[in-house]
């Protein structure tokens, strides 16, 4: 079973995580590869 909360600070990472690789993915051949590797966890 699932339960869904309110994310807090100690999701950050694992949600940097997501954001950035999601892009990644979505967005090749779409953005120029040296914007896409600029997105990282730490940004996100």
């Amino acid at each position: 079973m699932f339960r869904i909360r309110y994310a807090n600070i100690k999701d950050a990472r694992t949600l940097g995580e997501i954001h950035s690789k999601s892009w990644k993915v979505a967005y090749k051949g779409i953005v120029p590869d040296e914007i896409l590797k600029n997105i990282t966890v730490e940004k996100r």
